[in-house]
C-alpha cells in the first residue's frame, strides 16, 4: 500500500506588477537597445531615461531596494513606487485614496529613500509585520524622525518640517495604497495621527507668515516708482503722439477717387522715374512671394515678377499698389 502523498503547498502570492516593464507602466522613453528596468529587478536603473532634467544626479536615476534589509518588505516598496509612477495602472487607479497624478522620478526617489529607512527603523525594533504597525509606532517614528543624529546616534538638533513630513506621508503612502501589496500590510482600520495629513503632522509653515524674501528697502523702492511715474505721466502722452504720427507715415493717404484717381499714376510714374534716373533698381519680392504670384496666374517670364510692387506704392505714399495700375510700370 502506497504511503498518502503530502498536500501541495499553496502557491506563493504574486504582485500584479510581476514581469512587467517599470519604464513602460511609467511611461517613460528610452533610447533602443538600452537596459529597461523591470519589476521584478532589485535595482531599477533609469539613468538612460530620455528627457530627464540635467540637474538629476546618476545616484537619483538608481532604485535599489536591497537595502530594505527585509526581503518581503522589498516586495511592497517596489509594488509602492510602480503606483505612485504610474497611477492609471488598472490595479491602481481605483485606489480611493492614490495620488491621480504620477510623481517625478525624483520625487518617487526621495519616497523610496524615506520607506526604506522607515521599514529598517521596523525591523531593527523587532517588528516583523506591517500588520503589528500601530498608532504607538508611527508616533515613535516621527517622534525618531524628529531628531538629527550624528555619525556615533547622538542628538544634535532637531529636522526640519520636510523630514518630518516625508517621514509621516510615508507611514501614510503605506496605509493609502495597501490593497496592493502581496507580502503585507498595515491594519485597514489605523488612522495614523488621528487621520491628519502629512503636512499637518509635520508642522509645515502654511505661508501665512512673512516671506522670506525681505522687502526691497524703501530707498531703493521709492526711485524706482517715482522714474516709473515719471514716464507714465511726463514721457507717456508724447511718446504716444510720436507713436501716431510714425503710424501715419508709415501708412499712405487715403486712396483716391472720383477725378483725382489719375493722381496715383502720375505719383508712380514719378517713383519709377526718379529709379531709372538714379539708375537705382526696383525693390525685390522674395522668392516665396515671387512662387505665390506663379500659383495665382502670374506669367514665370513676367518682366514684374520679381519687383515688389506694394513697395513702390509706398514710396508714391500709397497705402498698396491696385492691380489696374499694372500697364504703367510695364510700359516703364
Amino acid at each position: 500500500m502506497s504511503g498518502i502523498a503530502a498536500a501541495p503547498s499553496a502557491p506563493s502570492p504574486r504582485s500584479v506588477f510581476a514581469g512587467a516593464d517599470v519604464s513602460a507602466l511609467a511611461g517613460f522613453s528610452l533610447p533602443d537597445g538600452a537596459a529597461r528596468p523591470m519589476f521584478d529587478h532589485d535595482v531599477w536603473d533609469f539613468t538612460e531615461v530620455t528627457g530627464l532634467p540635467v540637474q538629476l544626479q546618476q545616484s537619483g536615476r538608481r532604485f535599489v531596494f536591497t537595502e530594505i534589509i527585509d526581503v518581503r518588505w522589498r516586495l511592497v516598496a517596489k509594488e509602492l513606487i510602480v503606483a505612485v509612477l504610474a497611477p492609471r495602472h488598472e490595479a491602481v487607479a481605483p485606489l480611493p485614496r492614490a495620488y491621480r497624478t504620477a510623481l517625478h522620478l525624483s520625487t518617487a526617489r526621495g519616497r523610496l529613500s524615506e520607506l526604506r529607512r522607515w521599514l529598517n527603523w521596523l525591523t531593527s525594533r523587532g517588528i516583523t509585520g506591517l500588520g503589528d504597525v500601530d498608532d504607538d509606532c508611527c508616533q515613535a517614528y516621527l517622534a525618531h524622525r524628529r531628531q538629527v543624529r550624528d555619525e556615533h546616534g547622538e542628538v544634535i538638533g532637531d529636522s526640519s518640517p520636510a523630514i518630518r513630513r516625508a517621514a509621516a506621508q510615508t507611514v501614510i503612502d503605506i496605509l493609502s495604497y495597501g490593497e496592493l501589496f502581496t507580502t503585507g500590510r498595515l491594519d485597514p482600520r489605523l488612522r495614523p495621527w488621528a487621520g491628519a495629513s502629512a503636512s499637518t503632522v509635520a508642522e509645515t509653515p502654511a505661508g501665512r507668515a512673512e516671506n522670506t524674501t525681505p522687502p526691497v528697502p524703501d530707498a531703493v523702492l521709492q526711485p524706482i516708482l517715482a522714474a516709473a511715474l515719471c514716464l507714465l505721466t511726463t514721457l507717456g502722452p508724447h511718446l504716444a503722439a510720436l507713436h501716431d504720427q510714425i503710424l501715419q507715415a508709415g501708412y499712405a493717404r487715403p486712396l483716391p477717387s472720383g477725378p483725382r484717381a489719375s493722381r496715383p499714376i502720375a505719383e508712380l510714374t514719378a517713383v519709377l522715374e526718379r529709379h531709372q534716373y538714379d539708375g537705382e533698381p526696383l525693390p525685390e519680392l522674395d522668392e516665396i512671394s515671387q512662387r505665390d504670384r506663379v500659383l495665382g496666374g502670374w506669367h514665370q517670364g513676367d518682366p514684374l515678377l520679381a519687383v515688389n510692387l506694394d513697395a513702390i506704392a509706398h514710396q508714391a505714399g500709397l497705402q498698396q499698389f491696385r492691380p489696374r495700375w499694372l500697364p504703367r510700370p510695364r510700359a516703364t
